[in-house]
């Protein structure tokens, strides 16, 4: 994935990561593009913006992100795409810059968790708990959220004066 190369950033390859993210853009419009191929392209940028976020246009990328948010086919894509935001809605930093788009943020993430609490009642209600290997697998991979990235989403929409 062209955002694990992009990952350890820094000035060296700022350049470089400008033309990636220039190529990722068209891939984060929902509907012009298959669900799973956005969600991987928002992944491929919150790793592109883990290594160079203070280097690059943070108020004209991280919009395009939301608008293509929520992870809609590939939930293994939730924890990096939304932790890097959450990152970068914590820092003092970047706050001038993003503190318009924190509500429609903290908003995303409180639907988020009722989606992923909402789904996981569903399965438990329609299929019981197993003990069979492969099926906790596939449920994994059906999650929306893992139970730490639940609880981290939880703990941040708290601290943000958020009830869920």
């Amino acid at each position: 994935c062209a955002g694990v190369l992009a990952a350890p950033g820094g000035p060296a390859v700022l350049g470089a990561m400008q033309q990636l993210l220039s190529a990722l853009r068209p891939l984060l419009e929902r509907g012009r593009v298959a669900d799973r191929l956005s969600d991987n392209a928002l992944g491929a940028v919150a790793r592109v913006l883990r290594g160079s976020a203070a280097h690059l246009p943070l108020g004209e990328i991280v919009p395009v992100m939301l608008a293509a948010l929520p992870i809609r086919e590939d939930y293994r894509e939730n924890e990096v795409t939304l932790r890097t935001l959450m990152v970068l809605f914590s820092d003092a930093g970047t706050q001038q810059i993003l503190g318009g788009h924190r509500p429609g943020f903290l908003q995303l993430l409180a639907s988020v968790v009722v989606q992923h609490d909402a789904a996981v009642v569903e399965r438990l209600a329609t299929q019981g708990v197993s003990d069979d290997d492969e099926a906790e697998d596939q449920e994994e991979q059906d999650d929306h959220l893992t139970p730490t990235m639940r609880a981290e989403l939880a703990a941040f929409l708290a601290a943000s004066g958020v009830a869920i």
